[in-house]
C-alpha cells in the first residue's frame, strides 16, 4: 500500500493504520499514511509494548485532528451550519411542548390549532419587516438563475425556523398564565411573538446580507478601505471578502447618491 511494506509492521498496528487512515481527509492521506508508517516502523522494536498503547492513542488523535480541521474548514460559516443550528434551537424550545401536551393526539391539537395563528401572525411580521428594512445589496452583475434559487430556498427555510421557534417560545413564555385568564395570555403572546418574530427577521437579513451569493458562507471582514475624509471625492469604507474566493461586498462609510446601499462584485476569474 502506498509504496510501503505493510509486512514490516505487526497486525496490530496495520489494523490500528487502516483505521486512522479511513479517518483522514482524502487529499491528506498520502503525507499521514507515510509518516505514521515510518514512525510505527522506527518504533516497532524500540518500545514496550505498554508504551505503543499510547502511540496508537496518538494516532487516532492525530487522524481526528485533520478531520476535525476539515470539517471546519467545510462547513464553518456554511448555510448548512445555519439551518443545522436554527434546527437544534427549535427542537430545544419545543422539548417543553412536547412533554406538556403528553401525547401524540395532544400534540396534533397544538398543531392545528397553532399553525394558522402562526401563519397569519408570521405574515403580519415579514409585511412589517419588509417596510422596514434597509436598502439591499446591489449586485453588479446579474447573478444565475440557480444561484438565486438557491439563496432565496436558504432564505425560506432560515426564516421558517426562526418564525416557528419564536412562536413556540412566546407560547411558553405566556403558558403560565393561561389557567388564570384567557384574553391577557393570548394578547400577551401575540404581542411577544411579533417583537420575537421581528428581531429574528431582523437578524437574519443582516445574517444573509454578510454572505457570499454564490456559496452562502458567511464573509470574513478586511480592512477599512479609503480615506474618512474623502467621503464626497472617493470611495471608502469596509469590502468583506468570500473564503472560497467568488467574489466581495462593498459597504460603504455614508450612504450617497451615488452609491445608495452596498454592492456586491462577482469573480468571475
Amino acid at each position: 500500500m502506498n509504496g510501503h511494506d505493510m509486512s514490516l509492521l505487526s497486525r496490530s498496528d496495520r489494523l490500528l493504520l487502516r483505521l486512522g487512515r479511513q479517518l483522514v481527509p482524502r487529499e491528506d492521506r498520502e503525507k499521514w499514511h507515510a509518516a505514521w508508517f515510518a514512525e510505527l516502523y522506527y518504533l516497532h522494536n524500540c518500545i514496550s509494548e505498554s508504551r505503543r498503547r499510547f502511540i496508537g492513542s496518538g494516532l487516532l488523535a492525530d487522524a481526528l485532528w485533520l478531520r476535525n480541521k476539515a470539517c471546519r474548514s467545510a462547513y464553518s460559516g456554511s448555510a448548512i451550519l445555519c439551518l443545522v443550528t436554527l434546527m437544534g434551537l427549535l427542537v430545544l424550545v419545543s422539548v417543553p411542548v412536547v412533554v406538556s401536551a403528553g401525547s401524540l393526539q395532544g400534540l396534533a391539537r397544538y398543531s392545528i390549532t397553532g399553525i394558522p395563528i402562526m401563519v397569519g401572525q408570521s405574515l403580519l411580521i415579514c409585511f412589517v419587516a419588509v417596510l422596514t428594512s434597509p436598502n439591499f445589496t446591489r449586485s453588479r452583475a446579474p447573478l444565475p438563475m440557480r444561484l438565486r434559487a438557491k439563496s432565496h430556498a436558504f432564505s425560506a427555510a432560515k426564516t421558517g425556523m426562526l418564525l416557528l421557534a419564536m412562536f413556540v417560545l412566546s407560547e411558553e413564555i405566556c403558558a403560565p398564565f393561561s389557567p388564570c385568564t384567557r384574553f391577557v395570555p393570548f394578547l400577551s403572546q401575540n404581542l411577544i411573538f411579533v417583537l420575537l418574530g421581528l428581531y429574528a427577521l431582523r437578524w437574519a437579513s443582516t445574517d444573509g446580507h454578510q454572505r457570499c451569493r454564490c456559496c452562502l458562507r458567511l464573509l470574513r471582514p478586511c480592512p477599512h478601505i479609503g480615506r474618512v475624509s474623502h467621503n464626497f471625492l472617493e470611495w471608502n469604507g469596509t469590502e468583506m471578502m468570500c473564503p472560497d474566493g467568488h467574489g466581495r461586498l462593498s459597504i460603504p462609510e455614508m450612504e450617497s447618491s451615488w452609491c445608495p446601499s452596498s454592492s456586491w462584485h462577482h469573480d468571475t476569474a
